[in-house]
């Protein structure tokens, strides 16, 4: 008995219609997640190119700290602390406009974001360098002033099964801003509960510790749609976090993932270790139309300015932690 075709073929010379060209896309996307699980992790950078400083991060970081351009110089060795506030200012500016009086709205103000801070832990995000130069909430003081006080009110959601225990349920209103700790998962979240923008910190969506966890979260997303920056400790991870959020856009059936940025970034430390990488090295931002109407991708501010607001950023945080500790 002969067996039925895998997939539908339309009438006529054989050839596959569109219905059936996504389902085979869906296929290859499930094929490549799986033969993604039976991967031994990395340990090591596979080279040296995989997370080399650009001319981009240099000058950037220069323009933030000063210093020579060495590898010892204060720039690349400031650049490890200050690499998460830099790539949080500079996910924030590549958010889409929120819409007034929308779910991001915060009290008081007519438009607002809400962004979702992904993948933030206690050893790294809550503990490192934050607690000590920002102050007791150091993660909220930080990505309070990284929204500024200028553009829309912000609210963080800052979700992650590492968040601390201590601080799951916390809420903390800062000037305009808002930021609630939430240990756990997004997919976990109340359906109601829609993001402007993701951010998932080394997100590390193919490794195999996280994959379980990673695989629905990028599936909501893909449904409802979002914009999604995701930061990594070298190109190689970049671009397999690229093809993750291409697959999950397959998977549930939904326009194709609209790349809008992928590779080095700016704000990425100059400074890292084997087998681990650089802080922030490198960031892709993808648009998720979502299944439905189509999503449009709203520009964002160009590079230019993108860095200026960032440098400014980073600034006024180094200047605020020199006077706690008494240094200027």
């Amino acid at each position: 008995v002969r067996a039925p075709p895998l997939l539908p073929r339309t009438q006529g010379r054989g050839r596959r219609g569109p219905g059936a060209r996504a389902a085979m896309a869906r296929l290859v996307a499930s094929v490549r997640h799986f033969l993604g699980a039976l991967a031994p992790p990395r340990t090591r950078w596979r080279s040296t190119e995989e997370c080399t400083a650009t001319p981009g991060q240099t000058a950037f970081w220069q323009a933030c700290l000063g210093g020579p351009p060495s590898p010892e110089g204060a720039a690349a060795a400031g650049s490890t602390l200050w690499a998460l506030p830099a790539s949080l200012a500079l996910a924030l500016a590549k958010a889409p406009p929120a819409p007034p009086g929308g779910a991001g709205s915060c009290a008081g103000s007519e438009a607002g974001l809400r962004v979702a801070i992904l993948g933030a832990g206690e050893r790294n995000e809550y503990a490192a360098g934050l607690h000590r130069h920002l102050g007791v909430g150091g993660l909220g003081e930080l990505l309070a002033a990284v929204a500024g006080e200028e553009g829309p009110a912000v609210t963080f959601d800052v979700i992650g099964p590492e968040v601390p225990a201590a601080w799951s349920g916390r809420s903390e209103r800062l000037g305009r801003h808002s930021v609630r700790h939430v240990r756990g998962l997004l997919h976990e979240l109340p359906e109601d509960v829609e993001h402007h923008l993701c951010i998932a910190l080394h997100a590390g969506f193919v490794v195999p510790r996280y994959r379980s966890d990673w695989r629905p979260t990028l599936r909501r997303l893909a449904t409802r749609g979002a914009r999604v920056v995701v930061t990594a400790y070298d190109v190689v991870e970049d671009a397999a976090n690229r093809e993750a959020l291409e697959a999950a856009a397959l998977e549930v059936g939904a326009a194709p993932a609209l790349i809008l940025q992928t590779g080095p970034s700016d704000c990425g430390a100059l400074q890292g270790r084997a087998g681990l990488g650089k802080l922030h090295y490198a960031m892709t931002c993808s648009e998720l139309p979502g299944v439905g109407p189509t999503r449009q991708a709203t520009a964002f501010m160009s590079r230019q300015d993108a860095q200026r607001k960032v440098v400014d950023c980073i600034r006024g945080l180094a200047v605020a932690a020199a006077v706690r500790h008494g240094a200027v």
